[in-house]
């Protein structure tokens, strides 16, 4: 499972995902855009989502197996998680 979650997040830093950001607007965009991916784990799939909105943290959302949604800073995470994959 190290991989996968190393290659998620290396996909989500690139902003490549199942659910690309949406497509520029001439309207300001008032929903947050982000890209998903998904990583199979030994209880299920678990989901990770890097969110953007404009003058907002960049964050990145985990939803478990279980369905408990955690929501952290993006870069943080990349940080901590790098020497550990």
């Amino acid at each position: 499972m190290r991989v996968e979650l190393l290659e998620a997040l290396r996909r989500l830093e690139e902003g490549v995902g199942e659910e690309p950001p949406k497509e520029a607007e001439d309207e300001p965009n008032q929903e947050p855009d982000y890209v998903t991916v998904h990583v199979e784990t030994d209880q299920g799939p678990m989901v990770l989502r890097r969110i953007f909105f404009p003058g907002a943290r960049d964050l990145l959302e985990f939803t478990l197996p279980s369905g408990s949604v955690y929501e952290f800073p993006f870069r943080e995470v990349r940080e901590l998680l790098r020497p550990l994959l």
